[in-house]
């Protein structure tokens, strides 16, 4: 195609074949995103990897021709992989940290919640003990309220079905029949 994009999964520069936009494992089973498609970033991350070589550096952005695609990228993939596993998830925190290359832990949704910049933009609400989403988006002269409990799953169904007109008897066979997501009685 003239765009140089190709549609399959896996195979465009965000899907997965660049070798600088991507997750990479690291040696403690954790993860680690890189992002790096501006060239200050990739130079940055490589020179953080110890893989700033001139062939490192060609299959860099824009590398839009098929055959650095097809070539230099799955080669370079192989090479940061490598370079990560040898780390922990914090040890590559620790390296990027302060450096612009786009890289950045992948963590667990328990870590997320404890994140300065979730806390700090109020992310999320304990609700009853529990953390719930809170509204997005958030404006200035329009605030939302905060969330509220979870309800179970049929709270509001009785209420809904009266409003289409469904009578007590029908809604009672529906009941029994498991229609609502529960085991039929």
């Amino acid at each position: 195609n003239p765009w140089g994009f190709d549609p399959r999964p896996g195979q465009s520069l965000l899907a997965g074949a660049a070798p600088y936009y991507g997750v990479y494992e690291t040696a403690d089973g954790g993860y680690l995103a890189i992002g790096a498609i501006e060239p200050p970033f990739f130079g940055a991350l490589l020179k953080v990897l110890g893989l700033d070589d001139p062939e490192a550096r060609a299959a860099g952005f824009p590398a839009l021709d098929p055959a650095t695609r097809e070539t230099a990228w799955p080669a370079l993939r192989a090479r940061i992989a490598a370079v990560i596993r040898t780390g922990s998830r914090d040890h590559w925190v620790r390296a990027f940290a302060g450096i612009d290359a786009c890289a950045s832990p992948v963590l667990s949704l328990d870590e997320a919640l404890g994140h300065p910049q979730v806390q700090a933009h109020g992310t999320f609400a304990a609700v009853e003990g529990r953390m719930q989403p809170a509204p997005a988006p958030r404006f200035s002269r329009t605030p939302a309220a905060p969330p509220e409990a979870a309800r179970p799953a049929d709270h509001d169904t009785a209420t809904v079905l009266e409003e289409l007109g469904i009578d007590n008897d029908e809604q009672a066979m529906l009941r029994r029949s498991g229609a609502f997501g529960g085991a039929a009685s």
